[in-house]
């Protein structure tokens, strides 16, 4: 019996696999980098970052490794983002990882 695309998205959104859980912690990670390698509007909450999808990234320590790169990315957003405003947006920043 073949599978159906039905099939796998629900197996990805269930995170069912070893290559579900891959595939699911690639594309939070995606967005995040999206997040701090675009041009954003001047009010983009950067805020949505450090949180975004950590159940899925912080599950293995290579997506570990890569989400603490991106979430140095989105300090470094934070900052420029705050010092262009004027807005003290500090409390966003994301706490160094523990990787």
């Amino acid at each position: 019996m073949s599978r159906t695309g039905l099939a796998f998205w629900q197996e990805y959104e269930d995170a069912a696999s070893p290559e579900a859980k891959a595939v699911k912690a690639l594309d939070k990670l995606e967005t995040i980098l999206q997040h701090n390698q675009g041009i954003n509007p001047p009010d983009f909450d950067y805020g949505f970052n450090p949180t975004y999808g950590q159940k899925h990234t912080n599950a293995e320590p290579l997506f570990a490794l890569m989400r603490s790169i991106l979430d140095e990315g989105t300090n470094q957003r934070i900052a420029e983002s705050s010092s262009a405003s004027g807005a003290d947006l500090a409390k966003e920043r994301v706490p160094p990882s523990k990787t």
